[in-house]
C-alpha cells in the first residue's frame, strides 16, 4: 500500500471535512466505511514559517566577512545551523585507511551537498540536518525551538541579533503570528 499523504482539514459539525485543496487526495485515501487512525499533528503558521525563511536568507545575504563564500545558499547556512545547534543524525564511519575515509567523505559530498562532514585521520562524522518540513517536524515546540537557535545562531554570525533579522524579514514576509 503507498504511504499515506497528509491532509488537512476542518472539524465542522463533528465531522473532519478536508479541505478543498486536499478533496482529491483524502477520496482517494478514505474509502466509505474504511478504518483509520488518526494521530494529531500541530499545523504550522505559513507566515510564521515564510517569516523565518526570509530572516535566514536576510542574514545570509549579510554574513560577516569571515563567512564570505563558506555557504553557497541560505539552505546551505540553515541546514549547518541546525546541525551546529544539534538538529541533525550523526554517524561515525571507521575506514581501513585515511584514503578510503577521504574517497568516503568525497562520495557522501555528492549524496548531501548540504552535511556538514569531518574526517580525523580513517574516521569519517557524517552529520544531516533534520527537516524543518513541517510533515517531519511539524509546528510545535521542536518547530519553535530549532526556529529559534537558528536564527540566535545566524543572527550572531551576521553580527546583528535575532529580533533585528525579524524587522528585516518583515519586508519580504509578514511577520509571525503572536
Amino acid at each position: 500500500m503507498p504511504r499515506a499523504l497528509p491532509i488537512l482539514y476542518h472539524v465542522k459539525n463533528g465531522a473532519m471535512v478536508p479541505d478543498v485543496r486536499y478533496k482529491k487526495i483524502f477520496d482517494k485515501q478514505f474509502a466509505e466505511g474504511s478504518e483509520h487512525l488518526l494521530i494529531l499533528s500541530e499545523t504550522r503558521d505559513r507566515k510564521s514559517h515564510n517569516h523565518f525563511m526570509a530572516a535566514v536568507h536576510s542574514a545570509w545575504m549579510n554574513l560577516a566577512e569571515e563567512w564570505n563564500g563558506f555557504f553557497p545558499t541560505e539552505d546551505h547556512l540553515r541546514k549547518w545551523a541546525l546541525v551546529k545547534e544539534g538538529f541533525c543524525t550523526k554517524v561515525e564511519h571507521v575506514c581501513h585507511t585515511s584514503a578510503e575515509a577521504a574517497r568516503l567523505v568525497a562520495a557522501f559530498r555528492d549524496i548531501d551537498q548540504y552535511a556538514v562532514i569531518s574526517k580525523k585521520g580513517n574516521v569519517v562524522l557524517v552529520f544531516q540536518a533534520e527537516s524543518q518540513s513541517e510533515l517531519e517536524m511539524g509546528g510545535g515546540e521542536r518547530w519553535r525551538e530549532s526556529k529559534k537557535k537558528v536564527l540566535d545562531r545566524v543572527a550572531s554570525m551576521s553580527r546583528t541579533t535575532p529580533e533585528q533579522l525579524k524587522r528585516e524579514a518583515s519586508q519580504d514576509a509578514p511577520p509571525e503570528r503572536k
